[in-house]
């Protein structure tokens, strides 16, 4: 008996084909944007590690001790913040013969932000940067004088700290490193 339908058995069968080829998919697409979000962090984790010891080394290895109108040397070192003068930096459109800079390094809620402005300082606003969206915290500390610190003065010290602690925690964790600054030379070696 012939009646150019599909019994109830064949019906059941093939909708549970299309299930487990619907699950199999998905599941392959889940995977595959657990993957991505794996690769995008290690990215930017990479990012961070290279700006760290890269341009940020860079910079802090180039602080210079440069007194302001009132005397007092501009490196005001907290334990989220760290604004210094480097004579190290790169040309930019900007600055096409690069020179030395006022630089403000933190973290807001746009992730790490540097704040540059040029010498002497006007009081007007700078440029502002956004190195990287992923990063969350940001610590320094500061040796000198035989012991490590979380601020550093250098109105107060009248010098440089010999040593800054920078470490940037992401999203996929925290990235660190050490750079030695030769305390009232301008210049300093990584470390």
């Amino acid at each position: 008996m012939d009646k150019g339908g599909f019994t109830l058995l064949e019906v059941l069968i093939s909708v549970s084909v299309v299930a487990v080829i619907a699950l199999t998919a998905l599941a392959a697409l889940k995977f595959g944007l657990g993957v991505w979000e794996s690769g995008d962090r290690a990215a930017e984790e990479a990012f961070m590690k290279r700006y760290l010891s890269g341009e940020l080394r860079r910079a802090l290895a180039s602080a210079y001790p440069y007194r302001d109108e009132d005397g007092n040397i501009l490196f005001r070192g907290g334990p989220e913040s760290l604004a210094f003068v480097t004579s190290g930096r790169t040309a930019s459109i900007g600055v096409p013969w690069g020179g030395a800079a006022f630089l403000r390094y933190s973290v807001s809620g746009e992730g790490l932000v540097v704040d540059e402005s040029a010498l002497p300082l006007s009081g007007g606003a700078g440029k502002r940067s956004v190195v990287t969206g992923a990063a969350v915290a940001m610590e320094f500390a500061y040796f000198g004088d035989g012991e490590w610190r979380n601020e550093w003065d250098a109105a107060l010290a009248e010098k440089l700290p010999e040593i800054v602690r920078v470490s940037l925690s992401g999203n996929g964790g925290p990235v660190s490193f050490e750079t030695a600054l030769m305390a009232g030379k301008g210049s300093g070696a990584g470390g």
